[in-house]
């Protein structure tokens, strides 16, 4: 079913819809739609949520760390990830119906606007309620989720009545 109202405007790569399907005890289960990609990636549990969108923030280098990840088990080289570049997405949504499936609990569009400080900022917008919310942090942002979520519930974080 189409969410009406939500559409992905062309220059932004880095904006995605987290549909919801799952949440009891703060386990929480859905998809992770990118327009870039026109496909949805499923999840099952908060880091693989944090993850997926992650990855596809490297995929795209947009937007671009201020941090780079170290490990261990890197290849230098040949070994490195290719990257796609951002202006070649852009094109490619251009063309995309730009419409977003509701997920079943909620539904949420992530615009992170910039990756600083190892960890991202940008704007929440909580599709089932109308509300938008700027977040400084992941952390905040997940907290802005989970109280969504949890709405039949006493919740102390106010951050969706600011």
């Amino acid at each position: 079913m189409p969410v009406k109202g939500v559409f992905f405007r062309p220059g932004s790569v880095s904006q995605l819809a987290v549909l919801v399907d799952e949440y009891s005890d703060f386990d929480i289960a859905g998809r992770v739609y990118s327009a870039a990609y026109e496909k949805a990636q499923p999840f099952r549990g908060l880091a693989a949520l944090i993850e997926r969108m992650e990855s596809l923030f490297n995929e795209l280098y947009f937007p671009q760390p201020t941090h780079q990840l170290r490990g261990f088990n890197v290849r230098r080289g040949r070994g490195r990830l290719k990257r796609k570049p951002a202006q070649d997405e852009v094109k490619k949504m251009e063309d995309s119906k730009n419409v977003v499936e509701s997920g079943e609990k909620a539904t949420f569009v992530v615009h992170v606007q910039f990756r600083q400080n190892a960890t991202w900022q940008g704007t929440i917008q909580w599709i089932d309620s109308k509300k938008t919310q700027k977040f400084r942090s992941t952390l905040e942002m997940i907290r802005l989720m989970d109280e969504a979520l949890q709405s039949g519930a006493d919740v102390e974080f106010g951050g969706w009545e600011k």
